[in-house]
């Protein structure tokens, strides 16, 4: 009788205690349940620009098999649709969970006790928040599996993530980060004039990587190459260090799948793109992706995750900063230093060719610029065509009105704003 009693006991407590297991894998190589941290890329797939991104996807069974799904959610969008954070009850859980990302560990338990139906269903919302606080971390873990034990009211979380970077390999990027700054920005830099030399340090020193191997700053600090992922991380982890609010962005090109950078300066967003700032067949880079209104980057990216608008035009605002700068009584010099900052800044990145001293906007116009290049016994000229009639027509007429034999060479770039070209003329006379 005893026995049996016992027996009937042990089941009730079994029954009880509510023995429960729950597994949650986020595997970037399955497009209907992805980890939304992960940029992967199609090896059949270009991010334009001649740039051809592709990458090895490890699966959650780190199984080494290669996959060709490129997938991805933005950190904006996951704060947005995980709006209000998590609960107060899961904060310290959500911390841990944090915290073992940041430090990259490759497996590691939590255990919980709280109601084990309700964990699981906030457990995806906590790694998300988790994720959210870091671009750079989220931006670099490959995969991650999630299996929860739940007996009674313990919850023991087992975790098991895979990263494209070490801890040890983030440490070093880290301290390279503050090792260049120190080298590009200078005291007395204003959060553009860090924007800038930050840019172009990239373009200077990292290649994009055309065998498509590639794929973190690490690589693009020790290798000097990368593909758009990379670019995007290192611009993210240089500008972070500087200070300067930013974030990692996706979205698609003509030919695939892209990344690149948001920049907040002056509370006005913008978008960065280093990689497309720095083409495979020019030498050295341009400035044509360099803090771009939305519409302005719409004209070859697209993109469907919530992000901050970007709609203040770069052009107008430094000018509004060099008007508000005006000197003053008593702080002449200052000002003045202010004004010469952002009017080098403008004629760095082209700015100054929208002004009216720059643009022609009709034949009369572009001949008189000729007869003044001319006079000048100057053998070159450039300027910004602003004009509905064809820039090669107007070149011909323009030419024909100076009434003398002049043969001509010029060449033709298309502006950011969409409407106007760069025109570079060679005479000889």
């Amino acid at each position: 009788m005893k026995g049996k009693f016992m027996r009937l006991l042990l089941i009730g407590l079994i029954i009880f205690g509510v023995y429960y297991v729950n597994t949650l894998v986020k595997k970037a190589s399955d497009p209907a349940d992805v980890n939304e941290a992960a940029i992967l890329q199609s090896d059949s797939q270009t991010d334009g620009k001649g740039h051809d991104d592709s990458s090895e996807t490890a699966s959650v069974e780190q199984s080494g098999k290669q996959d060709d799904q490129y997938v991805l959610e933005s950190m904006d969008e996951k704060l947005e649709k995980n709006n209000p954070a998590v609960d107060e009850e899961y904060a310290e859980l959500e911390k841990k969970i944090r915290k073992a990302f940041l430090n990259r560990e490759e497996q590691f338990t939590i255990t919980y006790y709280g109601n084990s139906s309700k964990l699981s269903n906030n457990l995806q919302n906590l790694v998300d928040t988790a994720l959210a606080a870091d671009d750079y971390t989220a931006y670099i873990l490959s995969s991650y599996r999630i299996n929860t034990k739940s007996w009674g009211d313990k919850n023991t979380i087992n975790i098991d993530a895979a990263y494209r970077e070490s801890f040890e390999q983030t440490e070093l990027v880290n301290r390279s980060a503050k090792d260049i700054l120190a080298k590009i920005i200078h005291k007395g830099m204003n959060d553009h004039e860090k924007v800038l030399a930050i840019h172009d340090w990239i373009v200077d020193n990292v290649e994009y990587d055309e065998s498509l191997t590639y794929y973190t700053a690490y690589d693009a600090l020790t290798r000097g190459t990368t593909v758009c992922q990379g670019y995007s991380l290192i611009t993210y982890r240089l500008l972070s260090e500087a200070g300067i609010e930013n974030m990692i962005t996706e979205g698609e090109v003509d030919t695939g799948l892209h990344s690149w950078n948001l920049v907040k300066l002056d509370g006005n967003w913008y978008h960065l793109d280093v990689t497309w700032d720095d083409p495979t067949n020019i030498e050295g880079g341009t400035y044509d992706y360099y803090l771009v209104t939305d519409k302005q980057l719409r004209k070859d990216h697209t993109w469907t995750k919530t992000y901050p608008s970007a709609d203040t035009n770069y052009s107008e605002q430094l000018n509004l900063l060099i008007a508000s700068k005006q000197p003053k009584d008593g702080d002449q010099g200052k000002a003045a230093e202010e004004i010469a900052k952002f009017t080098a800044i403008r004629e760095q990145i082209g700015l100054h060719w929208y002004d009216d001293e720059h643009t022609v906007s009709t034949v009369d116009e572009m001949s008189q610029l000729f007869h003044r290049t001319i006079k000048a016994n100057a053998k070159e000229v450039t300027f910004r065509y602003d004009a509905s009639t064809g820039i090669k027509d107007a070149l011909k007429k323009s030419m024909e009105a100076l009434n003398r034999t002049i043969s001509y060479k010029a060449t033709f770039s298309e502006m950011k704003d969409g409407s106007s070209q760069l025109v570079t003329v060679q005479l000889d006379y």
